[in-house]
Order: structure tokens, then sequence, then C-alpha cells
């Protein structure tokens, strides 16, 4: 179960922004007024803050007042800005902004945009029911399976090849996501895997420190760390967890 959200105004979010205030009781207060079940502290698996690129309104305007809408700016240079959106609208912000240069910079084109005719990767030959496919050739169970499918779609079987090896007992997780994750997805070090591409740190810290070690050893020698670096790279991820952790704990 995930619960949220809260619309903060912060100063000073820094790389890794954290819960401020009370935020955390109040999710759980409010969360508890609809739960049968009701949950405490004790029950929390990770935390998750995010900041809004908000564009800054004019006036004292509450930030949940303020639209996620784009904004595209032009300066009398010609310099041309875009700010504010969200991921799920990113396409078509990609589209204005192009659509936007060609104008600004008076540009010749031979065709219209064709972002919102191209398939996400996965997405060719997919189905809502790959994910049994998925579990009958790997021998996992379903909530593994479908974590794949959501991942990878049809790709899966490409990226995984015919036997993946897990990262350890009890990580349903394969070595083989990893190595396409700084392959083909240009993850760069440990924190970049558990919190930028498998996003199992904000979901399951207990976990996502049990990836630690596993995760490093296959960037290690995937990029060429030296043991200086991989011993950094491990000591900021579990830096990391614990400031999640005691953020609420």
């Amino acid at each position: 179960m995930i619960l949220g959200t809260t619309d903060t105004p912060i100063e000073n979010p820094g790389d890794e922004p954290l819960p401020i205030g009370n935020e955390i009781q109040f999710l759980l207060d409010t969360g508890n007024e609809y739960l049968e079940n009701p949950v405490a502290e004790k029950d929390i698996l990770s935390v998750f803050v995010g900041i809004r690129p908000l564009i800054s309104p004019e006036g004292n305007q509450d930030t949940k007042n303020i639209s996620r809408e784009e904004v595209i700016l032009v300066s009398n240079s010609g310099l041309v800005t875009m700010g504010g959106g969200k991921w799920s609208t990113y396409r078509k912000m990609a589209e204005d902004l192009v659509d936007k240069l060609i104008q600004v910079g008076n540009l010749e084109t031979r065709k219209e945009c064709s972002t919102k005719s191209y398939l996400y990767p996965g997405a060719e030959g997919y189905s809502e029911s790959l994910y049994q496919e998925i579990e009958k050739s790997y021998q996992i169970d379903t909530q593994f399976a479908k974590r794949l499918q959501n991942y990878y779609g049809a790709e899966v079987f490409e990226i995984l090849g015919k036997k993946p090896k897990l990262l350890g007992k009890g990580i349903p997780y394969f070595e083989e996501e990893v190595l396409f994750a700084a392959k083909e997805e240009f993850a760069l070090g440990v924190t970049d895997i558990l919190a930028r591409r498998f996003r199992i740190l904000f979901v399951d810290l207990e976990l996502a420190k049990k990836m630690i070690g596993p995760v490093s050893a296959i960037l290690a020698k995937q990029l060429k760390w030296k043991d200086k670096t991989k011993k950094a790279e491990e000591s900021a991820a579990i830096e990391l967890i614990e400031s999640l952790r005691k953020s609420y704990a």
C-alpha cells in the first residue's frame, strides 16, 4: 500500500530530499481515517520524496493551486527555455519544445513531429498475459513475473536471456537487469540502480540494503571501478537508506 501525497513548499531540497515537518504523521493520520487496519510508523517500508518543477507564480499563491503545465519562454536573444511540466506528458512537452525551436530558429523541416506514433520500448508484441510466459520460462512466482513484464515488456526475454542469475537468495532481481541498466540505461552507480532504475530503494529499504553488495560487485566489474570507488558507492547507498529510515523511525 502507498500513502500520499503531500504538497509542501521547500526551500533547499538537496540532492536527495527527505520528508519534512509532520508530513509522515499527516499521511498516517489521514490514511487511517479510511483504512480498516490502522498503520503506524513501524509498518513503513520506505518513503519517497519528489520535488515538483513548478513555475514560480505571480503573487503569494499556494503550491497546490499552481499549474502543472509546462511553460516555454523565449528570451530577447532567442534562447528557448522550457519549465514546469510532468512525467506523464513528457513526449508532448518534447514535441512542443522542438516545434517552438523550429519556429524561433526559422528552420526547415521535412515532416511534422512523429513522436506520438512511436511505440515505447517493449511495447511491440506486448500483451497483458505476458507475465504467464515469463513465469513459466524462468520458474519464478507471479509477482516477480509481473514486475518483469511491467519493467521490460516484450523485450524481457532479450534482456534476461535463457538462464538469468538471481542477485542473491530472497532477492527478486536478476544480475542481467543490473547489466542492462548499466549498458543500455546509462546507470553509473549503486544508488542510481536502486533508486532511479529499480526504484526498490523507495519501496523497501531492507531489500534495497541486501542488494547493495551484489549490485556493487556487478557494476565494479562492468564499469571497471577501483576498490575505492566501489566502497564509496556502497557507502553512499547505505547513507541514503539510513537517512530515509531516520526520517520516519
